[in-house]
């Protein structure tokens, strides 16, 4: 046989004569190999050559038209409120698989595209990137050589993973006799996958697992990951990479949860629902859009997955706070007589006080605490209505006085030791009418304090038996102890602020110097104020309802929150009151005025509970600097200017004339010393700041660029 006749048997299989063999010299009838010196007949070499032939691209085609699918389209932006997308293709979709006919490997939803079969009745499908797969490959196993697209109909080795194959497609180099499967040649894709949570591709970054932080949920796992090249620090675990797109548990939530990438577009919801701690800006978490409901990925995975939080043996404690309503009797029941003493001459009082019972002359007559109806009974003791018998009143013609019963119990000299915590020294009971400033809570109060005569120092009684231990309905199985931050901790303001304390209720920081209510592992901390003055429910006139005491938003709220009292907007993840049966909410702070009858408005709702809750306002005043007699009250917007120093009225205490437009700060009366002024003065000032709060998601600041990128040093 001449070397054109065997050059032509090559070409007619698909092989180069020069690109096979380096050399070869055919001499009646055997060939000899110039690699190994060994002799062949010609017989075998064409048999070698018939095993490989050289595909084009038409030659692999389907019989039908193909139709490129986009498997996560759907999830592209999706929008919850999107009516015309079903929940559940979208789960359906995302679990989507199916046998790619060329490579033999499975098609999944992380591989976003594939080429399927525009016939109905045929199943037949293909992976994107090997429908579109090119005659030539430049690997980087074989650098050498081109690789090229061949068919082969014998039993073979792939060069690269050294898997026993059998007939069928593959790379091929002719002149290193190296060929590769189709896996291998398309290995970097196989391990590529996409995401609607990133806009880049995603590449595994090892095959065994390694130990690194994971960017969708901040913590470090040890597993298999994906990085983005990129953004270069963009990394993140197989786990969170594999987190459905809609999750489903009625114990966890009534609606479906969906995964989200962000809080760009949202206007609450910073906190998780279950562990209660902030969720970072750029944070995964599963969310609930229409109650405002979001969790960490890996507590909703956790309870989902644990019986045991669904199903607690250990039953719920019966929480001491809220207290179950507005008037509530704090007090011990010890301190309250019952004894039906005709007079009582009671320290806070020059006149005789009367019991005033179901069987006393006149009951019938005695109106009680009513806001439905605007009648307002304070007892000047804990400044609380009075909305139940018995109760003692002036027996003179004092129509204003009025105490609980229990409050008129009150012992003279503080028995409790709580109070060691704040103070060293033995406090006594003092009477009501002077105004003064709690230590404690930082309120101004003119009911019962007790004092420290030698060092000035005041609390209102409701501070005065705040428990040391409590639990609160807001986690009814964490015991809550009393804490004072400005004896417990050191270098308080030095602090960063992730470490400093943050109060569950109005997300605002709890100051140095302020009492608060932690768990033991400091994962739930409330301040006193929020604990322990927002009772259960509350009553609106223009609502028949109850309204009840909320720690998140409401499941189906429709809309944005506004409270009914003041028409301002309203936080939901604030604790706040809500009537679900109307739809209606009440800043907790605005409660209050509903309660005490008053038209006053907090200077800002970043407080929960109303600045002038342990105020009593009301009553006949005679002073020399006014012909009339004054009422003393908040002062509101309409009351316009102080009439001797000119500056404004709102949200301060006055002393107002009914019969003329008179109305002065109760510190510009000519009674009043200047240092009393300046306390007075110094108290509103500091009623009107604003406690620094974490309402906002704290974005941390981040980059896809490495830290530092390590290279090798020679020492």
């Amino acid at each position: 046989m001449s070397n054109i006749e065997l050059s032509s048997i090559f070409t007619v299989f698909g092989i180069s004569f020069w690109d096979f063999w380096l050399f070869y010299s055919l001499s009646n009838g055997r060939l000899f190999h110039f690699l190994n010196g060994s002799e062949m007949t010609s017989s075998f070499v064409i048999k070698k050559i018939m095993e490989f032939k050289e595909l084009h691209l038409d030659e692999i085609q389907h019989e039908h038209p193909l139709t490129l699918v986009d498997l996560q389209l759907m999830h592209q932006d999706y929008d919850e409120y999107d009516e015309d997308i079903d929940e559940d293709d979208l789960i359906t979709m995302q679990k989507f698989k199916c046998m790619c006919d060329r490579c033999g490997i499975g098609i999944d939803w992380y591989h976003r595209y594939y080429y399927k079969c525009s016939n109905m009745s045929c199943n037949y499908s293909l992976h994107k990137f090997c429908a579109e797969i090119s005659t030539s490959l430049q690997f980087s196993a074989h650098p050498s050589h081109i690789l090229i697209l061949k068919k082969r109909t014998s039993n073979w080795r792939c060069g690269a993973c050294l898997t026993e194959r059998q007939d069928g497609i593959c790379y091929h180099c002719s002149n290193c006799d190296y060929a590769i499967d189709l896996r291998c040649a398309t290995f970097l894709e196989q391990k590529t996958v996409h995401h609607p949570a990133h806009p880049h591709s995603l590449t595994s970054v090892t095959i065994d697992p390694i130990l690194s932080t994971c960017f969708a949920c901040g913590k470090e796992h040890e597993g298999n990951f994906y990085h983005c090249s990129t953004c270069h620090n963009f990394i993140i675990n197989v786990h969170c990479l594999s987190l459905p797109i809609k999750l489903s548990d009625e114990s966890l939530h009534s609606h479906m949860l969906t995964l989200s990438y962000s809080f760009s577009d949202e206007l609450y919801g910073f906190r998780c629902r279950i562990c209660k701690r902030e969720i970072y800006n750029e944070k995964w978490h599963y969310k609930c859009s229409k109650c405002l409901f979001n969790v960490h990925i890996d507590c909703a995975t956790r309870f989902t997955n644990d019986t045991d939080e669904k199903n607690p043996s250990t039953s719920l404690v019966n929480p001491d706070f809220p207290l179950p309503y507005e008037s509530y009797n704090v007090l011990p029941p010890t301190w309250r007589t019952y004894k039906m003493d005709c007079h009582l001459k009671h320290l806070s009082h020059k006149h005789p006080l009367v019991l005033i019972h179901n069987n006393s002359s006149g009951a019938e007559l005695m109106s009680l605490h009513n806001p439905m109806k605007r009648v307002k009974i304070l007892c000047d003791g804990c400044v609380r209505p009075i909305t139940t018998m018995p109760f003692y009143k002036c027996s003179q013609d004092c129509s204003n006085f009025v105490l609980h019963e229990g409050c008129a119990g009150v012992p003279t000299v503080w028995p409790f030791s709580l109070t060691q915590v704040f103070h060293k020294h033995k406090l006594i009971l003092r009477k009501s009418c002077s105004l003064f400033c709690c230590k404690i809570c930082g309120l101004p109060c003119n009911g019962f304090a007790y004092s420290c005569d030698s060092c000035g120092y005041y609390i209102d009684v409701h501070c005065g038996i705040a428990p040391k231990f409590i639990t609160h309905e807001v986690d009814p199985n964490i015991i809550l102890v009393s804490r004072n931050i400005h004896a417990v901790e050191t270098g308080w303001l030095k602090r960063p602020l992730k470490d400093r304390l943050v109060c569950r209720a109005c997300h605002n920081i709890i100051n140095k110097g302020m009492p608060v209510y932690e768990s033991f592992e400091g994962d739930l901390s409330v301040d006193m104020l929020c604990a322990m003055r927002l009772p259960k429910t509350i009553r609106h006139k223009q609502d028949k309802h109850p309204l009840e005491l909320s720690y998140s938003p409401i499941e189906n709220h429709k809309g944005q929150y506004f409270c009914e009292v003041c028409e301002e907007d309203l936080n939901p993840e604030k604790w706040f009151y809500h009537c679900s049966t109307c739809d209606q909410s009440i800043h907790s702070a605005c409660s209050t005025l509903i309660l005490k009858s008053e038209q006053g408005l907090n200077s800002s709702d970043d407080d929960l509970v109303y600045k002038f809750i342990n105020m009593k306002f009301g009553g006949v005043h005679d002073i020399e600097d006014h012909e009339h007699s004054l009422s003393f009250v908040v002062g509101t917007r309409s009351d316009g200017d102080c009439t001797k120093c000119g500056l404004e009225l709102q949200s301060k205490f006055i002393l107002k004339c009914l019969q003329c437009k008179f109305a002065i700060h109760n510190y510009c009366q000519s009674s009043i010393t200047e240092s009393d002024k300046q306390q007075l003065v110094e108290m509103f000032n500091n009623l009107e700041k604003k406690r620094e709060s974490t309402l906002k998601p704290r974005t941390r600041v981040f980059t896809y660029y490495p830290k530092g990128i390590t290279r090798p040093v020679t020492e």
